[in-house]
């Protein structure tokens, strides 16, 4: 059947495309929307679960042909006679998969997921549609658990015989596996310049060669545009990919997202723990009975908890070939959210006095902002969020990208609506007396209260504005100072906290037991005590605006009579340092050397 095509009305096939995007959309943000909601009975995820090939530790499924095909439809001309299939190429290399560590609630979540589970890809698997199929769909599905996220992979691979997609009944039942084509549309500028792409590509290649299994060259050449173009969207291997990330906690089990459900900071440690050890760069010499001092570099404690969720999808459809041009559309999106209240301090320890025996050392702590002890207590990456201090974020982001048949483009949510809310604030943390406010809120903008008064048509205006205030007061900072091996210590209690309320130096006498030996000390188990002391506050503004001059004045008055405080205590914070030993003795001078041979050695 040959049609005439008008190439210069462009309206009806630019709609096409637009209407292909759109429920492609669809498509994708409905199979997004499928991993946020409710997982299926355990018996029917389980029917809906893929088997599980070992060889290759991936999910695969395949088709089980039919006993008879049905003839398989192909383009007007006569097909040639098929070559001989090609060798297979070899198995691949096992692909990672760790979905046996985790808990049932994660391993029905992945079923539920599954790409072959979604109405949209069902009938892929269905095996009396075999015959429509060039070869048997594939579905790989590996599981990674790394840092306790979750990262699905899901794959579908499939090839249409040609020309299956011209008839209605199986447009009908393949849907989404279809591209319609509408043989009576006007073409569109893009569209012929991807036409003519192809035409060119046609051109370079021998007219033996095939385009898709049953089509040469040689008849691709002689098809219309429309059929070519039919063609290169309906015939030859595609893929469909499904990428999903999610948090894990510590059992392998999906992260609750109820918000009535506590969150303890502990459960979502994802790295591992790590103790410095520092050496003094003096030693206390024996021979003179006098002492070198040392020098101890500053060292860092992180207290407090950063929480981290993530959770991202992107789905592809994509088909590319040695013929025509790449064709594809991607939709992806994300949803990140952080909280989290992170109080750093510092550490010195420096000598004071002391001989071969006994020595006596200052330690002392310093509050610290989050920038300069980040990377000295080994905070993660994912959970600086700037070096803010306090930390409570949202946000969430997308993107669609596609190029089909030269109709296409990218376009973020950014371009229409976007969400991202950062009340994160920084606040170095205080200790004693000190005060420092984290934030002043009021109710209205400056100019826009409803309790402001105005006269001579508003040149002269006076406003009250309500608003609080949040301040972090009374802070303390907590380590625990134990003895090492051969060591007494005095002036803390080992075993107990020590607090410390201001920036003075708290004296340890630090005693070796034996100069067979080294001595020092430890200090771990960081804690830091504050409290937030809400006030209500009012704000004045007069002033003046007139069309020659103008000026205001405001007046913040804190109501410190209506306010209260709420303590908090903050712990270790997860995967950054736990403890720093400090080496007082050496347990190398005031030791006779052995001999051992001609070399002379120290008295372990």
């Amino acid at each position: 059947m040959e049609t005439n095509h008008n190439t210069t009305n462009t309206t009806k096939m630019r709609g096409l495309g637009q209407r292909f995007l759109l429920r492609l959309l669809v498509v994708a943000m409905i199979a997004a929307a499928c991993s946020l909601a409710n997982a299926l009975p355990a018996d029917a995820a389980q029917r809906q679960r893929p088997n599980r090939n070992v060889a290759t530790s991936t999910i695969q499924n395949r088709p089980t042909p039919p006993t008879t095909q049905a003839p398989p439809q192909g383009p007007a001309q006569p097909a040639p006679t098929r070559p001989a299939p090609t060798r297979p190429t070899p198995n691949p290399a096992p692909v990672r998969d760790d979905r046996a560590q985790l808990q049932p609630d994660a391993l029905e979540f992945i079923a539920t997921t599954a790409l072959p589970a979604q109405i949209e890809f069902r009938q892929l698997f269905r095996g009396n549609l075999a015959h429509l199929f060039a070869a048997a769909p594939t579905y790989a599905e590996p599981v990674v658990v790394a840092n306790r996220q979750l990262t699905i992979d899901r794959t579908i691979e499939y090839e249409l015989e040609p020309g299956v997609c011209k008839s209605a009944d199986n447009r009908r039942t393949l849907g989404d596996l279809c591209f319609t084509v509408d043989t009576t549309a006007k073409i569109t500028a893009e569209s012929a310049a991807h036409i003519a792409e192809i035409r060119q590509q046609l051109a370079k290649a021998r007219s033996t060669d095939e385009v898709v299994p049953g089509v040469s060259v040689a008849q691709a050449q002689k098809l219309s545009d429309i059929d070519l173009l039919e063609l290169s969207l309906n015939s030859g291997p595609r893929s469909i990919n499904r990428s999903s990330t999610m948090p894990l906690t510590a059992n392998g089990s999906l992260v609750a997202l109820d918000p009535n459900d506590p969150v303890v900071a502990s459960t979502f440690s994802t790295f591992g723990n790590a103790t410095q050890f520092e050496a003094p760069t003096g030693v206390f010499t024996d021979d003179l009975g006098a002492t070198a001092p040392f020098d101890f570099d500053t060292e860092y404690f992180l207290t407090g908890f950063t929480i981290y969720r993530s959770y991202s999808d992107e789905w592809t459809y994509e088909k590319d070939a040695w013929w025509h041009p790449r064709i594809f559309i991607s939709f992806s999106y994300s949803l990140n959210a952080g909280f989290g209240v992170r109080a750093p301090f510092s550490i010195d320890v420096d000598y004071v006095s002391g001989n071969v025996d006994e020595t006596v050392v200052a330690v002392s702590v310093d509050p610290v902002s989050l920038d300069v002890a980040a990377e000295q207590v080994g905070l993660p990456s994912d959970a600086y969020f700037d070096g803010k201090e306090f930390v409570l974020e949202l946000n969430f982001d997308c993107e669609l990208t596609a190029s089909v048949a030269g109709i296409g483009g990218s376009v973020e949510c950014d371009d229409l609506y976007s969400i991202d809310t950062n009340f994160s604030r920084d606040f170095n943390p205080v200790i004693g007396s000190e005060t420092r406010n984290i934030e002043n809120w009021f109710l209205w903008e400056d100019g826009e209260s409803p309790l402001r008064k105005e006269l001579a048509g508003g040149a002269i205006y006076g406003e009250v504005n309500l608003g609080i205030g949040a301040d972090v007061v009374n802070g303390a900072v907590g380590v625990q100072i134990d003895a090492a091996a051969n060591t007494d210590i005095s002036g803390v209690v080992e075993g107990d906290t020590t607090w410390f309320d201001s920036r003075s130096a708290q004296y340890v006498t630090v005693e070796r037991d034996s100069q067979i030996g080294g001595a020092g000390f430890e200090v771990s188990e960081p804690e830091y005590r504050f409290s937030v002391a809400v006030r209500p506050k009012v704000k004045f503004t007069a002033g003046i605006d007139t069309a020659v001059y103008d000026n205001s004045w405001s007046f913040i008055a804190p109501l410190d009579f209506l306010g209260f405080s709420l303590g908090f205590g903050l712990d270790h914070h997860d995967g950054t340092v736990e403890s720093h030993d400090y080496q007082i003795y050496t347990g190398l001078v005031g030791e006779a050397p052995l001999t051992v041979g001609d070399a002379q050695v120290f008295a372990p």
